[in-house]
């Protein structure tokens, strides 16, 4: 435990305790004989690295004090330690051993990563420390921040996952209308395999089911990377389900029909946004007393009308914009759809006036929640879902 932080130090050993506990039940065995967590702990910072033995984790130094905090802790915690197996040894064939002279391309990152993304608040749900409403909260989290990004219709999961080096770790303002994040969209994908293996085995069988003897055969047995379609292979002979249509998707931008999956269980995911709202498009930034344009979405009314990133909004239908976005606000709330207003702007030192058609917002805000009318069956394979 690196730099200041106050925290319980036996509570925090056993919640640890109770989180490699689990994950080793995952697996079924372990590769290591000592594992060494090291958490950096900072006024703003969350994030994890993980090696072959070890992970180095950074935390913000008062993540401990509030339960939501200390419980998304735990679940980084739980994320890194996943990868003691799933990344560090079984892993698609492109990553490892690695030549360091070339860069390694690989479009597996959407199971690696983001089959881990799913289990790390997964198995905080297991341990006890979410209970369900939180836990889908934070699976809803995953596709709220996919379907709020413009780029989910030109960009698969494994699209991101090859791309990772030019795009997810080298954002601009425009990456959110071309690009998403494997993290999120895979870990989208390992619920529609888990549900639908769970579903489809009468609850006998899930993906933990798969991974475990993926990582008998490709690691332990053969000691070598799989390539998707053996993986896919794989899980199909493990759990005798199709799972070809998931795998396929992963490479289109086509999207599931993730409620037929969420169904079997006794679930359903709902978009509860008001879209009666009316939106511009927009994100804005005050600096130094002036409101900049930091994003503007695909398609939308902003975009359409030539707003650009970097534009300093200067006023809005004849009322000037202040830090405060009181005006925008204002103008936002009274006027109605498909109405034409002025934006005057300053660009590059000239001013101008744009005319922005305003449109209902279309951002998501799902929650996933269990079905009313759920059978007993649903019901009991829901259950096993989301059993501690």
């Amino acid at each position: 435990m690196v730099g200041v932080a106050e925290y319980d130090r036996e509570q925090l050993t056993q919640d640890i305790t109770t989180i490699v506990k689990e994950e080793n039940r995952i697996w079924g065995s372990n590769p290591n004989s000592y594992y060494l967590f090291v958490t950096h702990h900072h006024q703003n910072a969350y994030g994890g690295l993980e090696h072959l033995n070890s992970t180095i984790l950074a935390t913000n130094r008062f993540a401990y004090a509030q339960p939501t905090t200390y419980k998304n802790y735990l679940a980084l915690v739980a994320h890194e330690y996943f990868h003691l197996w799933h990344v560090k040894r079984l892993r698609p064939k492109a990553l490892g051993p690695f030549d360091y002279t070339q860069e390694n391309y690989t479009t597996g990152l959407w199971v690696i990563e983001g089959f881990t993304s799913y289990y790390d608040n997964l198995i905080v749900r297991r341990c006890g420390f979410f209970d369900e409403d939180e836990y889908l909260q934070a699976l809803a989290i995953d596709f709220n921040t996919v379907y709020n990004r413009p780029g989910h219709t030109l960009q698969s999961a494994a699209a991101a996952s090859f791309d990772t080096w030019i795009k997810h770790y080298r954002p601009d303002e425009n990456s959110h209308n071309v690009s998403i994040s494997y993290y999120n969209k895979g870990a989208m994908h390992a619920a529609a395999l888990d549900i639908k293996i769970i579903a489809e085995t009468n609850g006998k069988k899930r993906l933990d089911d798969v991974l475990r003897a993926a990582y008998q055969k490709f690691y332990l047995i053969e000691n070598r990377g799989f390539e998707e379609d053996e993986l896919l292979t794989l899980a199909e002979e493990v759990t005798g389900v199709s799972l070809k249509e998931i795998f396929e998707a992963a490479h289109s931008t086509e999207e599931l029909d993730y409620n037929r999956y969420f169904n079997a269980v006794g679930y359903q995911m709902v978009d509860t946004a008001n879209h009666k709202h009316l939106s511009l498009g927009i994100k804005t930034e005050v600096t130094n007393g002036i409101t900049l344009i930091k994003t503007v979405d695909r398609n939308s009314s902003a975009w359409d009308a030539g707003l650009n990133v970097g534009d300093e909004l200067i006023a809005i239908k004849g009322y000037r914009i202040e830090p405060n976005n009181k005006a925008y606000d204002y103008i936002l709330s009274t006027s109605v759809e498909g109405e034409k207003i002025p934006v005057l702007i300053a660009r590059d030192g000239l001013v101008h006036t744009l005319e922005v058609e305003l449109r209902k917002s279309q951002k998501k805000s799902f929650e996933i929640q269990r079905l009313i009318n759920a059978s007993a069956e649903q019901r009991r394979l829901g259950n096993i879902w989301l059993s501690l």
